[in-house]
């Protein structure tokens, strides 16, 4: 089965590059990956199995392999990856004809193989080469509009950052592989307790968190995720990201549960990253680039709740380390759902409106009403409001941080502590900017004619939303069902499930569920009476609010930054935004201005860095003089050195 569905996606990658521009181009590829997606959900829930590649490679076994925790990956990559097929047909519709959609849809596969070898990989060698694979196809990707500078700009900064973070899991396999071997399990047997655990394990968090957007490796995924054609950025934040945790919770297995100390470094850097990214989004005008911001966020919680588990385990606390990993892996399962879901919102939004400039939006549930209801339950799912799956994780997240107050050591029962307060601090940030973000660009009165004009996209695209809001409410109705799946993924780590200390927590899972349905089937009653009732069609509907004024204006509604202004001003102040302010003056001014850029210190670290890397490299160009001769005498002159060297040491 896993040869087949390897065979389809090389297969479908030549024959969508083949098919040109033309509508088959266009409809080839994605069919191909909805087919691959379909039989790869089924080869996800069959049995474990190993597979070794028919050729050897240059290094290692070649080994692939499917357990539970490459299982859990695989699941969320070809369930949304199936309805990206479907939405992406729809959404390049304006571009048929006039690009090589045939060629665009081959590397989508090729993203797509890349990441199935990195789930499945029993070697280091086959792992990085999925990596690169999965790397390399997004920078192609993100440039498809290649016209425009500063997406060029977006690609460019992406690949520099995904192989800079490839750099770091090389420089961590190499080292795990001295020890004795490329295989995974030569590695489980040569490593856990040893010298170079430590080391190989920091690297793999590295190298996982700038994959994942992890504070301050984040700052390619902002600019990344707004220049890509919106599918893309489904496929990015809700699936690629998730290899970077995918990195970290193997090299938990591989090279065993290193320190307490290590654990508290991760929940710190969760924990920043979560609150920083919530804070970012809070201010972000561009709809995308907030969602970006927003998978920073989750990602933050993520690593987060993987490093209260290593915490838990180092303690000797089996409850806290159970939960810790079931929380990550949960809430990374129901990020890939809801963030595939509002980047595709996004999607319809911008091929109605040709915009995701909050300030150009507003009354859009109005006139595209199917696209709202489904981002509706988007943002309530990331921001934990039930009855949808976003709360299970949180929930389960509180609840390890909790039970891991018991540790004796003091600084770790405050660093729990620190955990918890920041976790509701991050909840009630998302909330308000999920609000900020529905209630600017969907409600209101249109800001813009562009958004006054907006019309329902076709069903091609509304069809995939459709289903992902229903796996939003699914995913907490059947929570008992996803634990279940989650729980021996994290045993691949820790070891036998402990069925009687993790009873109660599993029952309060079952209850979330239970409160789940009672919340949609009232909801669903109370909207059925509600239409029942005599003079509903009738009902007239006005302006809530216009202060007396005869003929109102739609610049009298809050801003996308007047909205936020209280909270941003209260949490971050400058640090997350600059406001420039001409005041009116006079009795009778003629014009006043408030302008609010979002700020970002980190990049603005990150380029400085980068660009005194940049003069130094400058300074050194007086080597490309163009000599020939001269060039071949250097070589010449340190091979001798390099002899002389040799020769000298025996």
């Amino acid at each position: 089965m896993l040869w087949w569905l390897v065979a389809m996606m090389i297969a479908g990658m030549a024959l969508s590059a083949a098919a040109g521009r033309g509508r088959l181009g266009a409809v080839l590829g994605p069919a191909v990956m909805f087919a691959v997606c379909l039989a790869g959900l089924g080869f996800a829930l069959g049995p474990d199995g190993r597979w070794v590649l028919p050729f050897a490679p240059p290094l290692g076994s070649g080994a692939l392999r499917l357990d539970a925790v490459a299982r859990f990956f695989l699941l969320p990559l070809f369930g949304l990856g199936a309805m990206v097929a479907i939405y992406g047909v729809g959404y390049l519709q304006h571009a048929v004809g006039r690009r090589h959609l045939g060629v665009h849809w081959a590397v989508v596969l090729l993203l797509l193989l890349g990441m199935t070898v990195v789930f499945l990989a029993d070697d280091g060698f086959v792992f990085l080469v999925g990596w690169e694979l999965m790397s390399v196809a997004p920078f192609f990707l993100v440039a498809f509009d290649d016209h425009d500078a500063s997406v060029r700009a977006a690609a460019w900064e992406y690949l520099a950052a995904a192989h800079l973070g490839g750099a770091a899991l090389v420089a961590g396999l190499a080292l795990a592989a001295a020890s004795g071997g490329w295989s995974f399990d030569a590695m489980r047997a040569a490593l856990p307790g040893s010298a170079l655990a430590l080391p190989v394990f920091g690297l793999m968090v590295l190298g996982g968190g700038a994959k994942a957007g992890l504070v301050p490796l984040h700052v390619w995924l902002p600019e990344a995720h707004p220049a890509a054609p919106s599918h893309v950025s489904a496929l990015m934040s809700g699936l690629m990201v998730n290899t970077g945790i995918y990195a970290v919770v193997r090299a938990l297995d591989v090279v065993g549960m290193p320190g307490a100390g290590a654990g508290v470094l991760l929940v710190l850097a969760g924990l920043v990253s979560a609150v920083f990214g919530a804070m970012q989004a809070l201010v972000q005008g561009n709809a995308k680039r907030l969602l970006a911001f927003s998978t920073v966020e989750n990602m933050g919680l993520v690593f987060m709740a993987v490093g209260v588990g290593i915490v838990g385990y180092a303690c000797g606390l089996v409850v806290t380390a159970w939960l810790g990993l079931a929380a990550a892996l949960m809430h990374l399962l129901h990020h890939s759902l809801f963030k595939g879901l509002l980047f595709m919102g996004a999607g319809a939004v911008l091929e109605a409106t040709g915009t995701v400039e909050l300030r150009a939006l507003g009354g859009i549930a109005q006139r595209m009403p199917q696209v709202s209801r489904c981002m509706a339950v988007g943002v309530a799912t990331v921001s934990g409001l039930p009855p949808f799956c976003g709360l299970v994780g949180e929930v389960l997240l509180f609840a390890a941080l909790a039970t891991g107050m018991a540790a004796s050591d003091p600084g770790l029962r405050g660093v729990m502590l620190a955990g918890f307060v920041g976790l509701a601090l991050v909840s009630g940030v998302v909330l308000a900017g999920m609000t900020r973000l529905f209630g600017i660009a969907f409600l209101g009165a249109p800001r813009s004619p562009q958004a006054a004009e907006a019309k329902e996209p076709g069903m091609l695209m509304r069809l995939p939303m459709m289903v992902l809001a229903a796996a939003c409410l699914a995913a907490a109705v059947a929570a008992p069902v996803v634990l279940g799946l989650a729980l021996p993924a994290v045993g691949v780590v820790l070891g036998a499930v402990p069925r009687e200390p993790l009873a109660p927590f599993v029952a309060g899972v079952a209850q979330i569920a239970t409160i789940g349905v009672v919340v949609a089937v009232a909801v669903v009653v109370v909207a059925g009476v509600r239409r029942l009732l005599p003079g509903w069609a009738d009902a007239r509907r006005f302006r809530t609010w216009d202060c007396g004024y005869a003929a109102p204006s739609v610049r009298m509604q809050y801003s996308a930054f007047g909205f936020a202004q209280p909270l941003w001003r209260a949490i971050g102040g400058t640090s997350v935004a600059r406001v420039t302010v001409e005041k009116p003056v006079g009795f009778f001014p003629a014009h006043a201005w408030a302008r609010v850029e979002p700020a970002d210190p980190l990049r603005t670290a990150w380029e400085r860095l980068f660009g005194g890397v940049r003069s130094m490299c400058d300074a050194l160009k007086w080597l490309q003089h163009g000599r020939i001769q001269l060039y071949v005498f250097t070589m010449v002159a340190v091979l001798g050195i390099l002899i002389v060297w040799r020769l000298w040491g025996e």
